[in-house]
């Protein structure tokens, strides 16, 4: 049966269904498009227009008052940099479950899609798995969802070369979300060269599901296939963070660190929210 992607993917655009969520479409377009238009000239000024854009440097050398003129606000270029490596897929009963991954994902790909911007994507595990360049199109939502929910790979995590395909395919003035557990060696650099050319946020998930007190575990790594025992109070006690939070203080690049149990819109909100005072 051939099924209309298009169609069926309007049907499933995300719908406010709070306050806070229907205000993200909003302080979204505040936040990372800000007055989202490039400068073309200078004109005298005329009544009703607005006293914030008046060209101070032109009125100066002038008798009258000049105001700046913009051109219109174009389409933002988003591209979703996400991880399908297998430890991103929480494993319980032999059952996988990509839920925490898949709303993420799919919140901002409608905040973007909604706000008419074009939306592209990079997905990878230890290489870059599959990717589309940004276009504004509902059905690439259906695409995405369903590279997320083919979660049979045997790899591990590898940032490197998604960031390298990411620096040397798209253009300065995209917009990067880059979603992934941060289980991974030696990309710093390149971490560093996207930071400096896009306006990027990191995205660290972590998976909670369920708390085990004064027991032995028996855990297989889901990416290299090794057994082992953990003491589950050992363990807690010794938890150290992942590179990536230093990294991200290194960089002072935007940040949100969320898990399965957390409030993931607003903890977006709250950093839309903080983009947009700076921007002040």
């Amino acid at each position: 049966m051939h099924i209309n992607a298009n169609k069926y993917v309007q049907r499933l655009l995300l719908q406010p269904k709070s306050i806070l969520l229907s205000q993200l479409y909003g302080v979204y377009k505040a936040a990372f498009k800000g007055a989202g238009q490039d400068y073309l000239q200078s004109r005298l000024y005329e009544e009703g227009d607005d006293a914030r854009y008046i060209d101070s440097r032109v009125t100066a050398r002038n008798i009258e008052i000049y105001t700046k003129v913009f051109t219109e606000e174009r389409l933002q270029d988003v591209v979703i940099v996400f991880d399908i490596s297998p430890s991103i897929y929480v494993s319980l009963d032999n059952k996988s479950d990509s839920k925490l991954l898949e709303n993420i994902v799919f919140i901002l790909s409608n905040i973007v899609l909604s706000n008419g911007d074009k939306l592209g994507y990079i997905a990878f595990s230890d290489k870059v798995e599959s990717y589309s360049s940004p276009r504004n199109n509902p059905s690439i939502v259906f695409k995405i969802n369903e590279i997320i929910n083919k979660n049979c790979r045997k790899t591990q995590t590898n940032i490197a070369p998604a960031l390298e395909f990411l620096y040397n395919s798209f253009n300065k003035k995209t917009l990067v979300f880059l979603i992934s557990d941060f289980y991974a060696d030696n990309y710093f650099d390149l971490l560093k060269l996207v930071c400096t050319k896009f306006d990027t946020i990191i995205i660290n998930l972590e998976q909670i599901n369920l708390q085990w007190d004064n027991a032995i575990l028996l855990i297989k790594d889901s990416e290299i296939g090794c057994v082992r025992y953990i003491d589950s109070n050992k363990n807690a006690s010794n938890n150290q963070p992942k590179e990536i939070t230093r990294y991200v203080k290194k960089l002072g690049v935007d940040y949100i660190e969320t898990s399965n149990i957390d409030d993931f819109v607003k903890k977006l909100y709250l950093l839309m929210k903080r983009r947009i005072f700076y921007l002040k």
